[in-house]
């Protein structure tokens, strides 16, 4: 809500406040803007403000007398509804105490901006403006430059190279900072406020002006950061979209600023991989449309439009950690839920194979054995779906298109691999057949897949592109969809997930400590491509509140960490056995001593020295690995 004076006011949006509204206008009217004596303490701090109708805080939720008129006796203060995406309406009504007569200014000018500006007294006396208050909590102050120079800057870097990724790093953690700062702030202002409306005295007074002033300060640091974050997405958007329609990976693309940049990288690492490294047709459209999901009211991450032969991304799909969380929170529920129905189905199909048994006709053994394989598909799900991150999301939306494709091929446009999956056509719509035998064989691949015919397909390409084992009917039928395009067979043995294109990219965002499974079992590449991805990140994990010393002290410890970490991945031994002889690890007192003398450096120099090349990896080793130029 948006706090307001007004003489004149009306009624209107009930549904919404129940209050009495009008048009914004500063003092309102006559009286109260001559020379604004007639407006009270109270009434003054609250112009301007915007209150919530819920908040934490119970004594500051929406309440006559405390944050809504009356506010005292004979009070003409309104209240009017204000929602995040409105506009400003433009000009408003405020007179001008000097002249007496009407003058437009700013809609969105609060009292005390009009007091400033025609220095106007408050209540009839001169108030005397000063910094001194009990307030400390200042703001964070900037640490990048201008908005400006920080797009300026990233603009000049191609997506290859680190620079703009570590710069768009830094601006993030920074906007962290802020974003909290300014929470507490508003926090803080808001209890003095409070204060000032229980005691109205002249210092509670100053008190909360102060407060409100620091808050003000914080939101436009905020929003700077926020907006040079929204700019730096805007370059890497345009750089990931010429690339994509470059190197013919997509028919269109149209993504968004909302989107993290690990978002864009994922749409573009992924039609990479499937068009370039597997020869897989190149994907349809592919546009981030959250209002697509909203108009549909639907939750899904993402969908392919049969008619329109589109992906469309909603806006879940934009943060990729988030995504991972959510999918765990998902899939836990979904384990929990089944566990405690599994004594249910368990029942349900003891007493379909009974009634099979006792059953006298073929009708009644159909019937039972539909319900014996409705139970076995039930009991036989482990997981509700393939999908652990956006990436996957995105391979199952393109196994939607590529079972639509295959199916424009067949000779009646029929569905491929309709057979495969034991399902049937009824009104343009497929579903399993009676026996649901094909569901039974779904249930092997997620819960999802038992959906329907579609979704098993899209699901089933999804396991296969990750290497995992398929029932034989499955199988077969993606080995005929690859036939049928072209496309090389991902590589996958006994079921293990393929370590090399996506799955590498997976790999190496991942914490050591979830990679337990493959120590002493990845290639040289992927190693490579895992040590180089966190020792660039090297600057995230250090405490910058420490000394310079202590700094370089972390990232000295990080990346020997991070370098024997990789070592123990290593699925060839022999070759690290070599790597610790003849590039052991050194400690911080040793590269200190090394850099010392052998580059005549002073002690300082040495241990400014020893940060950066913490961050800094081989690049004749990378450009080995077809890594590209990572480190300066």
């Amino acid at each position: 809500m948006y706090f307001f004076q007004a003489n004149i006011f009306h009624f209107y949006s009930p549904f919404i406040t129940r209050c009495k509204m009008s048009p914004p206008s500063i003092g309102g009217g006559r009286q109260a803007l001559t020379g604004g004596e007639h407006i009270s303490h109270l009434v003054e701090t609250l112009i301007g403000r915007f209150f919530f109708l819920k908040e934490k805080f119970e004594q500051w939720r929406y309440k006559p007398g405390t944050n809504a008129p009356p506010m005292h006796c004979w009070c003409r203060s309104c209240i009017a509804p204000y929602f995040d995406d409105m506009e400003m309406l433009g000009k408003r009504a405020a007179r001008n105490p000097e002249t007496g007569k009407t003058i437009l200014v700013s809609e969105d000018m609060t009292y005390r901006e009009w007091e400033k500006k025609y220095e106007a007294p408050i209540s009839g006396k001169q108030t005397e403006r000063t910094d001194s208050n009990p307030i400390s909590d200042e703001p964070v102050e900037s640490k990048v430059p201008s908005v400006d120079s920080v797009i300026d800057k990233l603009n000049g870097h191609t997506l290859e190279q680190r620079f703009f990724k570590s710069d768009y790093d830094a601006v993030q953690k920074l906007h962290a900072e802020r974003l909290a700062e300014y929470e507490k702030a508003q926090e803080k202002a808001s209890e003095l406020d409070l204060e000032f409306i229980i005691n109205a005295t002249e210092e509670s007074h100053k008190a909360a002006l102060k407060a409100s002033e620091l808050r003000d300060k914080a939101l436009k640091a905020m929003q700077e950061t926020e907006a040079a974050i929204k700019a730096a997405r805007s370059v890497y958007q345009a750089q990931i979209e010429s690339k994509i329609l470059g190197e013919n990976l997509a028919s269109g693309i149209k993504l968004s600023p909302e989107m993290d940049i690990e978002a864009m990288d994922t749409v573009y690492n992924v039609a990479k991989m499937l068009v370039k490294d597997y020869n897989l047709p190149m994907l349809p459209g592919v546009e981030y449309r959250p209002g697509f999901f909203k108009m549909l009211g639907s939750k899904a991450h993402a969908t392919y439009d049969w008619n329109k032969k589109k992906i469309y991304l909603n806006e879940t799909f934009a943060n990729p950690a988030e995504y991972v969380q959510h999918r765990k929170f998902v899939e836990q529920q979904y384990k929990d839920r089944k566990a405690s129905l599994k004594e249910v189905y368990e029942n349900q199909l003891k007493g379909a194979e009974e009634n099979y048994k006792n059953a006298e006709d073929k009708g009644r053994k159909a019937m039972a054995q539909s319900s014996i394989n409705y139970a076995k598909a039930e009991l036989t799900q482990n997981r509700y779906a393939v999908a652990e991150t956006i990436d996957d999301t995105l391979i199952h939306e393109y196994g939607h298109y590529l079972h639509d494709t295959l199916s424009y091929w067949e000779k009646g446009f029929h569905l491929f691999g309709s057979k495969s999956m034991k399902s049937v056509k009824i009104n343009n719509e497929y579903f399993w057949n009676n026996s649901l035998a094909g569901k039974v064989e779904a249930a092997k691949v997620s819960g999802y897949a038992t959906e329907n015919p579609l979704e098993c397909f899209a699901e089933s390409f999804n396991a296969f592109m990750k290497g995992k084992k398929l029932p034989d009917s499955l199988d077969k039928m993606m080995r005929e969809a690859f036939e049928k395009t072209g496309a090389k067979i991902p590589k996958n043995s006994s079921g293990k997930a393929w370590k090399d294109g996506l799955e590498a990219d997976i790999i190496k965002k991942k914490n050591f400590d979830e990679l337990k499974e493959y120590i002493g079992k990845l290639d040289n590449k992927t190693v490579r491509e895992w040590y180089v991805y966190h020792d660039e990140r090297i600057y995230e994990k250090v405490d910058k509140t420490k000394s310079t010393e202590e700094q370089a002290r972390q990232a000295c410890s990080l990346r020997n960490n991070y370098r024997t970490q990789a070592r123990d991945l290593m699925a060839d031994q022999e070759a690290r056995k070599d790597l610790d002889i003849k590039h052991p690890n050194k400690s911080f007192e040793q590269l200190l001593k090394d850099k010392m003398r052998d580059k005549k450096m002073t002690r300082e120099q040495a241990i400014e020295d020893i940060y950066n090349t913490a961050m800094k990896t081989n690049a004749t080793v990378n450009a080995k690995y077809g890594l590209g130029d990572h480190n300066g």
